[in-house]
């Protein structure tokens, strides 16, 4: 088993990858098998969708296929297509035809080149974008509003009788609108 992985496509409905990936292949088989999934920091990875190909298929006059496949998904129903282009050779023979290099340096964006930074300054973009788009992040926003509106609500109920009670209560209100504040300041620096 290979995996590869595509680089990231950001905010697209209808997405398209040209990326050219390399799978040698040294086990016998009768067939190949391609998946697209999408992948997970935590969890399971989720299967978009796969093909078959049946390896008999593959040799077109002894130098391999140029095929599109249409991609199914686990429903049945087809999910795009896959541009496969094949070489193979037998065991016993040393020289085969290499595959035309397919992507051009030249359509690489400045903004995908950004994505492939893996130094410091790019691990902290990665792991950033990550927690603003994860459900956490959202969770944690609305508890925290839950929680300043429900202190600013009980602000106003203080009585005469509770004058110490309220003071200590009012401290703990500034506290936790600091908290609250700064959660904001955080989080608009994360998106």
């Amino acid at each position: 088993d290979h995996v590869k992985k595509t680089r990231i496509i950001k905010n697209g409905a209808l997405t398209e990858w040209n990326e050219y990936h390399m799978f040698p292949v040294r086990s016998v088989s009768s067939r190949a098998e391609i998946s697209v999934r999408l992948w997970q920091r935590y969890g399971p990875h989720e299967e978009l969708a796969r093909v078959e190909i049946p390896i008999g298929i593959l040799d077109q006059e002894g130098e391999g296929t140029d095929k599109w496949y249409e991609l199914e998904s686990a429903s049945g129903e087809g999910e795009g297509t896959l541009h496969v282009r094949t070489q193979w050779r037998e065991q016993d023979e040393d020289d085969w035809v290499e595959l035309p290099e397919v992507v051009d340096d030249d359509d690489i964006e400045e903004e995908d080149a950004e994505d492939l930074d893996l130094g410091p300054w790019g691990l902290f973009r990665f792991y950033s974008r990550a927690l603003a788009e994860s459900q956490l992040l959202g969770n944690l926003t609305i508890l925290v509003i839950l929680a300043n509106t429900v202190a600013m609500a009980c602000e106003h109920d203080c009585d005469e009788d509770w004058v110490d009670y309220c003071r200590t209560f009012k401290g703990r209100m500034e506290l936790c609108n600091i908290v609250f504040t700064s959660f904001f300041t955080l989080e608009m620096v994360i998106k």
